[in-house]
C-alpha cells in the first residue's frame, strides 16, 4: 500500500499495487474501524500499473498513479471508486513523454485535484531539446471530467513531486525533490494558489541527495519528511517551516 484516506463511518480506504506474475496491477482496499478488510480490488491494465494516491468524498474513493503504455512512456492513471467497491470510472492522462500521479486531495469545492510530474509538458530546454521535469496539476470533478491542468517549472531543474497538502487557506503546499544534474537533488518545497500559480519555492541541501515524501499544513506553516543522503550514508529528513517556507 502506497496511500490511505479516512472515510466517514472511521474506517479508511488504502491504495497500492499487487504483483500479478507479469507486471504491476492496481490494489484498491476498504477497512472499517477496527481494521476488518471489507472488500479488495484489483485493476489490470494490461501492462504495468500502479496507484500511488488515494482521496475520499461522502460517496466514493478516487486513485492516482501511472499506467504503462506500449511505446514505453507512463500516463497519469485516475479511477473512481464506490464505497461498495464498483468501478465507477477510470481515465489515463498525458502527453508524449512521461506523466506520473503522485498525490491527491480533495478540495473544498468538491472536486479533486491531482500532483504529478510531466516530461510532456511545459518550458521546453532547447539546449537539452526535452521538457525539463515539470510539477504537474490536474484538477477534475467527481465524474472525471478535467477542470483545469498546469504544468509548474522552467529549465533550471527537473522538479518531481511526491506529496501534497491543502493549506488552511486552499493553498497547495507541495513535495518532492530538484535537481540540476544526475546523481545530486535537493529537497524542494512549494506553495501554489488553489489554481496552481506558484507563490514560493524553497530548496533544502543537506548533503548530496534530499528528498521530501510525505507533508503536513499546519496553522502558521507546515512539517515535512523524507531523507537525505551524503558520506556518511541515508538520514531521516524532518523539517518544519513557517507559512513562507523558512
Amino acid at each position: 500500500y502506497f496511500g490511505v484516506t479516512t472515510l466517514l463511518d472511521g474506517g479508511a480506504a488504502v491504495c497500492g499495487v499487487t504483483d500479478s506474475g507479469s507486471g504491476h496491477d492496481i490494489l484498491v482496499a476498504r477497512f472499517d474501524l477496527t481494521g476488518a478488510l471489507l472488500w479488495s480490488e484489483t485493476q489490470d491494465g494490461g501492462l504495468d500499473d500502479e496507484a500511488y494516491a488515494i482521496a475520499s468524498d461522502a460517496t466514493g474513493v478516487v486513485i492516482t498513479g501511472r499506467q504503462m503504455n506500449f511505446g514505453g512512456t507512463s500516463d497519469v492513471a485516475f479511477m473512481r471508486f464506490a464505497l461498495d467497491g464498483t468501478l465507477e470510472w477510470t481515465s489515463g492522462w498525458g502527453g508524449a513523454q512521461n506523466e506520473i500521479g503522485r498525490a491527491l486531495v480533495h478540495t473544498s469545492d468538491g472536486n479533486f485535484l491531482m500532483a504529478g510530474t510531466t516530461e510532456s509538458y511545459g518550458t521546453f530546454d532547447l539546449t537539452e531539446q526535452r521538457y525539463k521535469k515539470h510539477v504537474y496539476l490536474h484538477a477534475f470533478n467527481t465524474v472525471g471530467d478535467t477542470l483545469w491542468t498546469r504544468a509548474v517549472g522552467d529549465t533550471l531543474f527537473d522538479r518531481t513531486v511526491f506529496c501534497m497538502d491543502l493549506a488552511p487557506n486552499g493553498d497547495l503546499l507541495l513535495g518532492g525533490e530538484r535537481n540540476a544534474t544526475t546523481g545530486t537533488s535537493d529537497a524542494m518545497i512549494q506553495r501554489l494558489s488553489g489554481q496552481g500559480v506558484l507563490i514560493w519555492e524553497r530548496a533544502i541541501d543537506e548533503g548530496k541527495q534530499e528528498q521530501l515524501l510525505g507533508i503536513q499544513a499546519l496553522v502558521d506553516g507546515l512539517v515535512a519528511t523524507g531523507w537525505s543522503f551524503d558520506d556518511t550514508g541515508y538520514k531521516v529528513l524532518l523539517l518544519k517551516r513557517d507559512g513562507t517556507g523558512l
